[in-house]
C-alpha cells in the first residue's frame, strides 16, 4: 500500500496540488485589483467552469479516440509550455503566442527528443513479445500481442490478458461444456467477449441466435481484425449480433429471452466488475431466460479465495432453484469452473450430452475417431462435473453480494493483496482439491438429485474425473507416488485412451 501511495503521490498528488493552486492564486491577485475585482473574479470563474466542461468533453470524445492517451498527455504538456512561455513574455498576444510555440518546437527539434520514448505504457510484458497492433481509445489501451511462448493474445492496459489462441480449446470449453447440457440451446447471450474464441464456439452448434456484448469497443475491433482464424466466423455469421457496450446494461435493456446466458471470466478484484456477481444482476438474468434456460457464471479459481467463491455461489443459489458446479478443465493447478444456475431444477439427461456430442461429430467430422459411441461422449463431459452447490448447503451461511452491499468489489482486492503477502491463498492446488472434496463429501454422486438419471457406470465417470484432478494436482506438487495411485484409479474407470481425451472442445471441435 505504501508503494502504491508513493507512486500515486508522485504522479497525481504533487501535480494536482500545483494545478489546483492556480485558480485560488489568480483569484487572490484579482482581489487586490482596484478595477472592479468582483467582475473580474466572476469572469475568471466562468472561464474556469467553461474550460472544465469543454476539457472533459474534448478529452473523452475527441482527444482519446483520435490521438490516444499518451499523445494527448504530450499535447496538453506542450500547450502548458506554450502558455507558460507566452506569460513569461509578459503580454499574451497572438504573435507572441506563435513565437512561444515556435520556440518550444525548436527546442524539441534541436535537442533530438524522440517522442516515442516518452510513452509511459509498455504493451508487451516480455522483450521477446511482438506487438501486432495497439489501439488507444476512450475506454482503454488495448493491444494484440504475439507472445514469446506462442499464441496471440489481447491485453488491456498493459497487464490484463483477455484471452489467447494458445488456450484455444480451454476458451472453447466455456461454450462447449454448458451447451452440451441443454437439449435445444437455440439462443445464446454472451456477457463479455474478449478474443471472441468462446462465443465463436457456439456456431459449431445448431444455434439460431447469438448475441455478444463486450464493454470495450477497442477489443471488438481488434478481435475482428486479428482473431478470425479462431472465432469460427463470429463476425460474418448472420446469426450473430455483437454490441460494444456494458454487458449488464445490454442484457437489461433487451426484452429478448435466451436458452443460455454465459457470463465470461471477469477478474473479481478489478474495479467495476463486482456488479457482475450481484444478486440484482442474477435476478435480471433469470428474467431473460426461457423456462428451461440456464445461466452460466465462469469463475477463475486462481483469482478468488474460498471466501469470495462462497459469496458468489451463495448469491447465485439465492436466485436459481438449482446451482451445480462444472470444471472448465482438468489442469493441475490454475483452473476455471462454471456455476450453472437452472431456471427450473431438473436432473441432468445423459442422452442430451450424447445427442449434442453426436451432432458435433457428424457435422464437423472431428479428427479424433476414438470417440465412437454415446458412452464415450457422455464420459467426456461427466469427468468435468464437480458437485451440487444447492444440495450441499456448504455456502448457506455466506453473505449475499448485492448492489448496495458489494462485498466482492471490496473483498476481492483485499484477498489479492493478502495472497501476495502469503496471508491467504487462491483456490489453486490443494485448496482447489479441498473445495472439490468438501462438495463430494456433502453430496455424493449417487445422492445428488442433479445426477439422478445416471447409470452406475456413469457415476463412475464422475468419480474418475475427481481422481484425475487429484492426480494432476499431486503430480504438479512433485508427489509422483500418490499421483500415480490416483491416475490408476482414473484409468480403471475410464476407456484406455481417456487420458488423451480430457477436453471436450479439443475432441469435438478439432478438424
Amino acid at each position: 500500500m505504501l508503494a502504491i501511495a508513493r507512486g500515486a503521490g508522485l504522479v497525481m498528488l504533487l501535480p494536482g496540488i500545483v494545478l489546483g493552486a492556480v485558480l485560488p492564486y489568480l483569484m487572490r491577485l484579482l482581489e487586490a485589483d482596484p478595477r472592479q475585482p468582483s467582475e473580474r473574479i466572476g469572469r475568471l470563474i466562468a472561464a474556469d467552469t467553461t474550460g472544465a466542461i469543454l476539457g472533459s468533453l474534448s478529452a473523452g470524445f475527441l482527444l482519446l479516440p483520435t490521438v490516444g492517451a499518451w499523445r494527448s498527455l504530450l499535447l496538453l504538456a506542450g500547450l502548458y509550455l506554450v502558455t507558460l512561455t507566452a506569460i513569461a513574455l509578459s503580454r499574451f498576444t497572438v504573435p507572441r503566442l506563435m513565437g512561444a510555440g515556435l520556440a518550444v518546437a525548436m527546442v524539441i527539434l534541436f535537442t533530438g527528443i524522440n517522442l516515442e520514448t516518452l510513452q509511459a505504457v509498455p504493451i508487451g510484458t516480455r522483450a521477446s513479445d511482438r506487438v501486432v497492433e495497439v489501439q488507444e481509445g476512450s475506454h482503454a489501451t488495448v493491444a494484440v500481442v504475439d507472445a514469446a511462448g506462442g499464441g496471440r493474445a489481447i491485453r488491456v492496459n498493459t497487464y490484463y490478458t483477455l484471452g489467447s489462441s494458445r488456450n484455444l480449446h480451454l476458451e472453447q470449453n466455456q461454450t462447449v461444456v454448458p451447451l452440451m447440457l441443454h437439449l435445444n440451446p437455440d439462443s445464446v447471450f454472451y456477457l463479455g467477449m474478449g478474443t471472441g474464441i468462446t462465443a465463436g464456439a457456439a456456431l459449431a452448434f445448431p444455434v439460431e441466435r447469438v448475441v455478444v456484448c463486450e464493454l470495450l469497443p477497442e477489443v471488438v475491433a481488434l478481435s475482428q481484425r486479428h482473431f478470425t482464424a479462431w472465432t469460427r466466423g463470429l463476425f460474418e455469421d448472420e446469426r450473430v449480433t455483437v454490441y460494444a457496450e456494458d454487458g449488464r446494461n445490454c442484457l437489461s435493456r433487451s426484452g429478448d429471452r435466451y436458452n443460455m446466458i454465459i457470463s465470461d471470466l471477469f477478474t473479481p478484484w478489478e474495479r467495476g466488475t463486482g456488479n457482475l456477481y450481484t444478486l440484482e444482476n442474477y435476478r435480471m438474468a433469470k428474467e431473460r431466460l426461457e423456462s428451461d434456460g440456464m445461466f452460466v457464471q465462469w469463475v477463475p479459481l486462481y483469482q478468488v479465495s474460498q471466501r469470495e467463491f462462497g459469496i458468489i455461489a451463495r448469491t447465485m443459489a439465492e436466485v436459481f432453484p438449482q446451482v451445480v458446479l462444472w470444471r472448465g478443465d482438468l489442469a493441475p493447478s490454475r483452473s476455471i469452473v462454471a456455476l450453472v444456475g437452472q431456471n427450473q431444477a431438473q436432473p441432468l439427461e445423459p442422452q442430451v450430452i450424447a445427442r449434442q456430442g453426436r451432432q458435433l461429430v457428424n457435422q464437423l467430422g472431428v479428427s479424433d475417431r476414438a470417440m465412437t459411441d454415446d458412452d464415450d461422449l457422455i464420459a467426456l463431459l461427466l469427468r468435468l462435473y464437480v458437485g451440487n452447490i444447492t444440495a450441499s448447503g456448504l455456502f448457506d451461511d455466506s453473505p449475499l453480494n448485492t448492489d448496495h452491499y458489494p462485498l466482492i468489489e471490496y473483498l476481492a482486492p483485499q484477498t489479492h493483496r493478502q495472497v501476495q503477502t502469503g496471508a491467504t491463498r487462491f483456490l489453486v492446488g490443494s485448496e482447489r482439491e479441498r473445495l472439490y472434496e468438501e462438495l463430494r463429501a456433502a453430496v455424493t454422486p449417487e445422492a445428488d438429485p442433479y445426477l439422478a438419471n445416471l447409470t452406475p457406470a456413469q457415476y463412475g465417470d464422475v468419480v474418475a474425473g475427481h481422481y484425475y484432478s487429484r492426480s494432476a494436482q499431486l503430480s504438479d506438487q512433485g508427489n509422483e507416488v500418490q499421483a500415480r495411485l490416483y491416475l490408476e484409479k482414473f484409468q480403471a474407470l475410464s476407456p484406455p485412451d481417456a487420458v488423451r481425451n480430457l477436453s471436450p472442445a479439443r475432441v469435438l471441435l478439432s478438424r
